[in-house]
C-alpha cells in the first residue's frame, strides 16, 4: 500500500487527527470546519510572520499546510467520510496535486482564497456586532477560562481598537449570568499595563502594513479609496541601474517578478492582519 499523504504533513506523528488540527471534534458541521480554517489559516499564514527567525518560519509554514491539509480533507463531504471510516486520505482525489506545478504550497495558497479589500471590508462589517460573533466570543470566553488576550486570538476581524467593545459586552453577559465569572477576566480585563502594550504593538503593525503599502505602490487600495492602484513594478524596475554587461531587458523583467512576488506578499498580509 503506496504512503498516506498525511505523512508529508506530519512527519513525526503516527496517529494524526486532522479533527484536533482544526480544533474540532469530530461531529463539527461543515460550517464550524470552514469556520475554524479560515481562523487558523489567518492565525498561521506565513505572510504574517516575516520577521520571525528562519526555523520559526519554517515551523509556521507547516502548521499553515497541516491546516491546510486538514481542511482538504475535512471541507469534501467525500475525503471526510472516506477519512472518518478508514483513518486514511489516500484516495484519488488528491493524486497529482504533490506533481503538479507549484506543488502542495500552490495548492494550500489557492486554498486559502485571497479576497479584495472590499470583500474584506463586508464580511468584517457583517460579522462584527452579529449574533455570531457574539456566540464565537462566549465559545472562546468559556474555553480560555476568561483570558482576555486568548479571546482576541481566537475572534476573527478583531483588534486592539475593539477590545473596550469586547470588553463591555462580556461584562453585561457576566452580569446577566449568561457567562460564569472567571478570575482570569477579572484580572486580564483590568490590567491596564497589558493593554496598553496591545495598543502599542498593533499601532506599530499598522504602520508597518501601511509603509509597506506605499513602497510597493498600494497604498490607496488599502488606506485611500479602496480601488487598485497601478503595479508599481514597472516605475521601480526602471529606476534599478543596469551593470556592465547586463541586458537591462533582462534585469528590468527581473525586477518586476521580484517586485510583483512582494507586492502579493504584503496584499495577503494586509489581508490577514
Amino acid at each position: 500500500m503506496d504512503p498516506d499523504p498525511i505523512t508529508q504533513f506530519f512527519p513525526d506523528q503516527e496517529d494524526v487527527d486532522l479533527y484536533a488540527v482544526l480544533e474540532l471534534g469530530s461531529s463539527a458541521t461543515p460550517e464550524e470546519i470552514k469556520k475554524s480554517y479560515r481562523r487558523l489559516a489567518l492565525a498561521h499564514h506565513p505572510d504574517k510572520h516575516t520577521s520571525a527567525s528562519d526555523s520559526a518560519k519554517r515551523a509556521t509554514s507547516l502548521k499553515f499546510q497541516q491546516i491546510g491539509y486538514a481542511y482538504t480533507v475535512l471541507g469534501d463531504a467525500t475525503r471526510r467520510a472516506r477519512y472518518d471510516a478508514t483513518g486514511r486520505t489516500d484516495e484519488g482525489l488528491l493524486s497529482g496535486v504533490a506533481d503538479s506545478e507549484g506543488g502542495w504550497e500552490a495548492y494550500f495558497e489557492a486554498v486559502f482564497e485571497k479576497v479584495s479589500r472590499e470583500r474584506l471590508d463586508e464580511d468584517k462589517a457583517r460579522y462584527q456586532g452579529s449574533e455570531e460573533e457574539k456566540a464565537d466570543i462566549i465559545a472562546a470566553y468559556k474555553s480560555s477560562k476568561g483570558s482576555l488576550p486568548a479571546i482576541m486570538s481566537h475572534i476573527p476581524h478583531i483588534s486592539y481598537t475593539d477590545e473596550p467593545r469586547l470588553v463591555t459586552l462580556v461584562n453585561s453577559l457576566v452580569a446577566s449570568g449568561e457567562l460564569p465569572s472567571f478570575p482570569a477576566w477579572d484580572k486580564s480585563a483590568k490590567d491596564e499595563k497589558a493593554r496598553k502594550a496591545r495598543k502599542k504593538a498593533g499601532e506599530k503593525e499598522a504602520k508597518e502594513a501601511e509603509e509597506a503599502a506605499k513602497a510597493l505602490g498600494v497604498w490607496d487600495e488599502f488606506f485611500g479609496s479602496g480601488k487598485p492602484t497601478a503595479k508599481a513594478s514597472k516605475s521601480t524596475s526602471k529606476s534599478k541601474g543596469t551593470g556592465k554587461g547586463s541586458d537591462p531587458g533582462a534585469e528590468e523583467e527581473a525586477a518586476g517578478v521580484d517586485n510583483e512576488n512582494d507586492r502579493e506578499s504584503t496584499l495577503k498580509a494586509l489581508h490577514s492582519a
